[in-house]
């Protein structure tokens, strides 16, 4: 669940505007549902300069989304501030989305909250979701489940649609009231009968679950079909891995995969990531090493915790194509940032080794040794092998056995051959 993204445009006139005002902001309403937006802005300009706010919040909204003219943030939130200094509660709240995302103004949750504060207080439904957001995540404002469950139920009472989500996910998690799987599945229902496709969602994963209810992965599927058709890439991705799990053709992997590729493209990372191993693997869609890459890279660039490893793997095997010891360096680097202990391993060989970079022993020594003090059995392998022959570190046959023999137990067939080597030149030092 995510606050509402995307400026409302104000599509009424105060009843204390004069009735060349009001025929002139008609004019431009007219013009903006129309989508003759350079009509529309050249009838809203004028009158947002002599102060009209709802003039000035429907500038913003053109002037973020590019509509009748370039985009241009630093305008959006020049006309929103001026309406919301009216009061103007959607451009109070324009003003509020602008802070929260920084368009336009520097990046500021406190402000944010402000302004979203001063909306809902008048009753707009949009800023008291949002709002209600800022409690339960925290942002610019105390975290307080029970502050966000007040204003999503405002809003939901307007007919907020991801207010209504809000509410069932609270039920759901148990946070801000106990909780409920049965009256969070009847917030997720209401949410998207009102519209909310990631309601259906929620609804799909509470059936898949059990959650409450019986079991049932025909109604799952049912919900996720809906939420992927409004949108929700979430609801393709889930979609999609259980089409494939019971697809029995190829038309039907097909299909599946198509789902899973929409998700890709709208972003959402984990389905990038299953996109890229679908393609790595080739046994549900045809096998596409380089387009699998690039998804793979798409994802790790959004800070999935397992794609710079594989990045890692991919660039540092020989028998594909694509094999660059200086693009796997870097993968690896990133993959140990994230504490990977493979990884660790993996990035320790290169810098023994000098590949696709310069040589660094001391730096291949201190990943060994983390990897190995993680339970890796390669990394432990190649720590001993360090001792063993004295490398970085003073030469240590106590400390080779030791590390070879929690690699052996680990089946590492080297160290088993090490072990036997260092073990019999102990005893024979022992004589």
């Amino acid at each position: 669940m995510k606050p509402i993204i995307g400026v409302v445009l104000a599509l009424g006139l105060s009843v204390s505007a004069d009735n060349e005002t009001k025929s002139q902001f008609q004019r431009g309403v007219e013009a903006l549902e129309q989508g003759i937006y350079v009509t529309a802005r050249e009838v809203f300009e004028p009158l947002a300069e002599q102060g009209v706010a709802e003039a000035q919040t429907n500038l913003c909204g053109m002037y973020l989304n590019g509509q009748g003219g370039p985009k241009d943030v630093a305008q959006a939130a020049r006309w929103c501030r001026a309406a919301a200094e009216q009061g103007e509660p959607q451009g109070q709240s324009n003003l509020g989305y602008l802070y929260r995302r920084g368009a336009g103004v520097a990046q500021d949750a406190r402000q944010a909250a402000r302004w979203c504060r001063a909306a809902a207080e008048q009753g707009f439904g949009t800023a008291q979701f949002n709002l209600g957001y800022l409690y339960q995540t925290g942002q610019g404002v105390k975290q307080d489940d029970l502050q966000a469950l007040h204003w999503y139920r405002l809003a939901a009472d307007q007919g907020v649609a991801t207010a209504m989500h809000g509410i069932g996910h609270i039920y759901y998690l148990g946070k801000g009231a106990p909780r409920d799987y049965a009256i969070a599945l009847d917030w997720f229902r209401q949410a998207a009968d009102h519209g909310d496709p990631m309601g259906h969602t929620k609804i799909g994963v509470i059936y898949f679950l059990g959650q409450g209810v019986q079991a049932d992965r025909h109604k799952a599927i049912s919900a996720f079909f809906k939420g992927a058709e409004g949108g929700d890439p979430v609801a393709m991705r889930l979609l999609s891995k259980l089409q494939l799990e019971a697809a029995s053709s190829a038309h039907e992997r097909a299909s599946a995969v198509a789902w899973m590729r929409k998700a890709a493209q709208l972003g959402e990372r984990e389905a990038q990531f299953q996109l890229a191993l679908i393609l790595f693997i080739g046994d549900q869609a045809p096998q596409d090493m380089a387009t699998a890459t690039q998804w793979m890279e798409k994802a790790a660039r959004q800070g999935h915790p397992e794609a710079p490893y594989l990045l890692g793997e991919t660039y540092f095997d020989p028998s594909i194509a694509l094999y660059d010891p200086a693009k796997a360096r870097k993968w690896y680097q990133k993959a140990v940032k994230l504490g990977n202990p493979a990884a660790m391993s993996k990035l320790g060989h290169i810098l023994e080794n000098g590949l696709g970079g310069v040589r660094d022993l001391p730096a291949a020594y201190r990943l060994y040794e983390t990897s190995a003090q993680q339970g890796y059995a390669p990394g432990q392998y190649h720590l001993a092998d360090f001792y063993e022959r004295g490398v970085v570190v003073e030469k240590s046959l106590r400390q080779a056995q030791h590390w070879y023999a929690k690699a052996a137990a680990h089946d590492i067939a080297p160290a088993r051959e090490g072990l036997a080597r260092v073990t019999a030149a102990l005893k024979r030092a022992e004589r």
